[in-house]
């Protein structure tokens, strides 16, 4: 991805140092005063879309593994390629959709990262967006293939096996709703992160 990429990763050490990065920072600035910057707004309101786009994208992936037909498979992995890729990706297909223009969540997560690597972001902040953004977009990278594979599959028991590991990607890519557990970060982690610090302070009694 352009923003933030983890080139210059060596092995093992850097990449417990980034999830230290993680877990230290994680909690940082939630009781902060000072009003977000305007950086945060966007990136809490996409979250928050990509949340909702990765929990429909698992429901038909759950659908596809459980289809009784080849053909129902196929349908229901297709919506997820669909939702995943938007309509401007090259597996799209628009006959699965009433929406002319569909934005996709591969898309919009690089839209996302670029939008912000032009911003102001504090280096703590930028080491839990590289970190989180990176394995994001791996797993979904990874969705991607699985699901494509399924949908393309000939035999329903082959089609089940690559739709429940594109299962897997989709719930990492969303990570965990504890943030003691989100080792490699996802969506939910950064919206428990920063959405609180959108909400405005309660009023003293």
């Amino acid at each position: 991805m352009a923003f933030l990429p983890l080139a210059g990763l060596n092995g093992g050490v850097d990449i417990m140092r980034y999830a230290v990065i993680v877990a230290l920072t994680m909690g940082i600035g939630a009781t902060a005063a000072t009003a977000p910057p305007p950086w945060m707004d966007q990136l809490v309101r996409e979250l928050e879309w990509m949340e909702g786009a990765l929990l429909e994208a698992s429901y038909f992936c759950a659908l596809a593994v459980m289809a009784p037909t080849v053909v129902d498979q196929h349908i229901l992995a297709q919506r997820v390629v669909n939702i995943l890729e938007g309509s401007g990706g090259a597996h799209f297909d628009p006959r699965l959709t009433g929406e002319e223009e569909l934005p996709g969540v591969l898309p919009r997560l690089q839209a996302l990262a670029l939008a912000l690597a032009e911003e102001d972001i504090p280096l703590p902040e930028r080491e839990v967006l590289r970190f989180t953004f990176a394995n994001v977009n791996a797993f979904l990278a990874l969705a991607q293939e699985l699901t494509l594979r399924g949908a393309s599959a000939r035999h329903l028991v082959r089609g089940a096996i690559s739709l429940r590991q594109a299962y897997a990607c989709l719930l990492a890519a969303l990570g965990p709703g504890d943030e003691d557990q989100a080792y490699l970060g996802g969506i939910r982690p950064l919206l428990a992160r920063y959405r609180p610090l959108m909400e405005p302070p309660a009023e003293a009694p």
